[in-house]
């Protein structure tokens, strides 16, 4: 009994051992006012608005959801057209409905793209939430519950301010309350050297409170020295505990001082030790140090701004021009096409769609996904004549330029259900070869063709590679060097073309 009683009071020392010298965080939630990122639209004062669909039918003014929807944003007015942003909202997915005469539950997936005056992207921000919960702010009659435009509407201006909110952070600066957590030990009562850590947070967690991060940079200085000494701590105990409390205390001074890419030389350290926290029974997960990452890019967002997009020119486009290249590619040139109705070769404005044709997703399909494509031309006598088809029926397309284009279906189901066809441009052509890209659906996908070969090499999940090697083994000079490794597995598929088209 005596033996069974020591054996568990050995176990008891050795889990509190275990247990102790732990890295414990004090946790404060302040107000920081994050500054402006997007200075240079400070004379930006308006915007206007378009809402797309893939749904034509629903794009028309006053009907479906394009309902001339009054939206705010921050201090930025909207214009009816004309106005210094344009932002274009492409709805994918919406479906409801009302929890009560006053809430609603919205299932919603909405991008919103926000250029400046010149078709810049300046911003883009998107709600894609099963539950989006709307509130009406008051309990709604017979006859407006039973007004579904009026509902849409209410609706779709929410969701449409909830996806403008980056552009207003932007503008104006946003409002964040981050958690700041200051670093000490736990059970450490009998070693004074490690003691220091918790007599600092007593001194530290009250400055935090009432002078926020200023504050805390003035009282933390008289510790600089020792947070340092016990990042290289090598004394009893759990080492990596110590020094886990000391690079996040250093990493926290330099930020609160403003000198990001010192504090971003604690941090890296930092993450090598760090561990992961788990809270509310392990729904919310994270470390510090990527957490103290996060707080610079909330106190400064120029420490880690994105770059400026390119700017396209000096002339102002419309809302209706930037909506229409946000919606199609539109290529100059000359398509032939199959199909009984519109058989044919047609030269004007050939239009590729660029958004998704199945957004709403509410109708199941065994055909291959599609994009449709619309043809401005003339017809015999010269008059306007538009032809609506899709990239499956184009058998072949050259823009004024002599740039090639070409349709692809990829996916390997029988039936046809998860395949879609791939609008493509070439990114290589020579007499021999040409290799094409994809550029609607943006992807990886690519195809090889000869002159004549209207299948060609298609990228696929396995064997695109070897199947490329054995489609150009008629140049014997580029199979040796397939063999000899003289050319790199890795090589762009452009490159390949060019030693191809090389061969004698």
């Amino acid at each position: 009994m005596l033996r069974k009683l020591t054996t568990s009071i050995t176990f008891l020392f050795i889990c509190l051992a275990i247990h102790g010298q732990e890295t414990d965080y004090t946790e404060l939630y302040i107000d920081i006012q994050q500054p402006p990122t997007l200075t240079q639209y400070a004379d930006y004062k308006t915007f206007d608005l378009t809402v797309l669909t893939s749904r034509e039918q629903q794009d028309k003014p006053g009907t479906g959801f394009n309902l001339g929807f009054k939206v705010k944003a921050g201090t930025l007015n909207q214009v009816t057209e004309g106005g210094d942003f344009h932002v274009v909202s492409f709805l994918q997915r919406y479906n409801g409905k009302m929890n009560s005469p006053s809430t609603a539950d919205v299932n919603v997936a909405l991008n919103s793209t926000v250029y400046d005056r010149y078709g810049n992207v300046v911003k883009t921000g998107a709600v894609n939430n099963e539950h989006f919960a709307v509130n009406f702010g008051k309990t709604l009659s017979k006859e407006e519950s039973a007004n579904q435009d009026y509902i849409r509407g209410f609706i779709m201006e929410r969701v449409i301010e909830a996806s403008l909110q980056p552009l207003v952070d932007g503008i104006n600066g946003a409002k964040q309350r981050p958690a700041i957590r200051i670093a000490s030990l736990d059970d450490v009562k009998k070693k004074p050297e490690l003691q220091a850590f918790d007599d600092q947070v007593k001194i530290l967690k009250p400055v935090l409170e009432k002078e926020k991060l200023p504050g805390f940079k003035i009282s933390a200085e008289p510790f600089l020295s020792y947070w340092e000494k016990m990042s290289n701590y090598s004394g009893d105990g759990d080492k990596d505990e110590v020094k886990r409390a000391a690079l996040h205390n250093l990493a926290l001074y330099h930020i609160a001082a403003g000198n990001y890419d010192k504090a971003r030389e604690y941090i890296e350290p930092y993450k090598a030790i760090d561990k992961q926290i788990k809270q509310m029974f392990g729904l919310i997960k994270y470390k510090n140090s990527e957490e103290l990452e996060k707080l610079i890019t909330i106190i400064s967002p120029a420490a880690t701004a994105e770059a400026a997009a390119p700017v396209r020119g000096n002339k102002l486009l419309s809302m209706a021009e930037v909506a229409e290249n946000h919606q199609f590619l539109i290529i100059n040139g000359t398509a032939r096409i199959s199909g009984k109705r519109d058989e044919g070769t047609y030269k004007g404005i050939i239009k590729v769609y660029k958004l998704p044709s199945n957004s709403f997703g509410n109708v199941v399909s065994l055909d291959p996904e599609n994009i449709r494509v619309v043809i401005n031309t003339t017809d015999a006598s010269g008059q306007p004549k538009t032809i609506n088809t899709t990239v499956s029926k184009i058998e072949e397309l050259k823009d004024d330029n002599g740039t090639a284009y070409t349709t692809q279906k990829f996916g390997t189901s029988v039936l046809g259900d998860g395949s879609y066809y791939v609008f493509m441009m070439s990114s290589y052509t020579s007499p021999k070869v040409t290799v094409f890209r994809a550029i609607i659906p943006a992807g990886g996908e690519w195809v090889v063709k000869k002159p004549g070969d209207d299948k060609g090499v298609k990228s696929s999940l396995l064997g695109a590679r070897k199947n490329l090697e054995e489609y150009l083994a008629d140049c014997a000079g580029l199979a040796a060097k397939f063999k000899d490794g003289s050319i790199d597995k890795k090589a762009a598929i452009e490159k390949i073309a060019e030693e191809y088209s090389k061969c004698q």
